[in-house]
């Protein structure tokens, strides 16, 4: 005897209510996709890979004139540092003239008389250990008449014999005192 066969199954109805799918709209729809796709190879793709990379040549030219324009201010500000200290020496300078021209008058009457004290050539500041009164000039040291007209920008005078009274010379006229002749 042979087996019986099983019955088929049924198969489930779709229900009514549901939408189906209608494959021939969805072709379609892929379709007109496919062509608009298509289309896009006509979009200006091209000129606008132009125009960007003339904005990038135009941004390094920028670059280009951005570092020039910095070189440019670097370079006036090296001048303009010059300029000030150049401006700070001729001041320094007047200072120092002014202080001759007082000193002068000054040493002429009395050898006791405050000096006024000139400014360093390098610091622009009043030298240090600068002597008082013109009197004082003749009681320094060799050292200290070298460390005062080095800071006047002199060079002290060779060394000799008389190189200390030498020095004082040449400090009582760097100081403004000319004529007036001071012995220890």
């Amino acid at each position: 005897m042979a087996a019986p066969v099983p019955p088929i199954p049924a198969i489930p109805a779709i229900p009514p209510a549901l939408p189906h799918p209608d494959f021939d709209a969805a072709a379609d729809a892929c379709t007109t996709l496919a062509q608009e796709l298509r289309h896009c190879q006509n979009l200006p793709m091209a000129t606008s890979a132009q125009q960007m990379t003339e904005l990038l040549e135009t941004l390094r030219e920028m670059r280009v004139d951005f570092a020039r324009l910095e070189a440019t201010v670097n370079t006036l500000h090296t001048k303009f540092s010059g300029l000030n200290d150049t401006v700070t020496r001729i001041h320094t300078r007047s200072i120092n003239t002014d202080a001759r021209l007082t000193n002068s008058h000054v040493a002429k009457r009395d050898a006791n008389i405050p000096l006024v004290p000139l400014a360093s050539v390098t610091t622009h500041e009043e030298i240090p250990g600068f002597p008082a009164t013109v009197h004082e000039i003749s009681r320094l040291t060799g050292a200290q008449l070298n460390t005062i007209l080095t800071h006047l920008g002199l060079t002290p005078a060779q060394e000799n014999r008389n190189q200390t009274a030498e020095r004082q010379k040449q400090l009582r006229a760097a100081v403004g005192v000319y004529k007036l002749s001071i012995t220890s």
